[in-house]
């Protein structure tokens, strides 16, 4: 990914904000997905699919790129009544994230450590100066559960 790429997904997703007026515009009612989750995530993958069956509960509205690099998608989300931009990094432990060099890579795509999320199943020692959801404490409390039941 480059500097100019970044900057393509940045001028996308502020052209989707600019013609959000309903942030429910991007709820399809028509979707029912059928898949579930048996277990506990596993891996990445499991994380990805966990995070995109409980997206809403995450404040996401739109998802504006996804890729197999890094940042695996990019989201907009509602934030204190805002749209926001945020690169999403998907690791089955937080930790991985560092050991993956992805601070080396926003360094060179210039995003900001408040423009990532890291969404995880675990997280074993990153520090809370980034972002990141530990989506086991939502399926230990019940809500992804309860949230992918209907």
């Amino acid at each position: 990914m480059t500097i100019r790429r970044i900057a393509f997904i940045r001028h996308r997703a502020e052209t989707v904000i600019e013609k959000l007026e309903d942030p429910k515009l991007f709820v399809h009612p028509d979707i029912d997905v059928y898949d579930r989750l048996v277990d506990e995530p596993k891996s990445e993958e499991d994380v990805k699919f966990l995070f995109f069956r409980c997206m809403e509960k995450l404040g996401v509205i739109a998802v504006i790129d996804i890729q197999t690099y890094f940042p695996d998608a990019t989201v907009v989300v509602l934030d204190g009544g805002n749209l926001k931009v945020k690169f999403v990094e998907f690791e089955y432990d937080a930790q991985t994230f560092i050991d993956h060099g992805h601070l080396k890579q926003m360094g060179e795509l210039d995003i900001r450590p408040e423009e990532v999320w890291i969404v995880c199943w675990k997280n074993s020692g990153l520090s809370a100066h980034f972002f990141f959801k530990e989506l086991r404490q939502m399926w230990e409390e019940k809500e992804i559960e309860n949230f992918m039941k209907g």
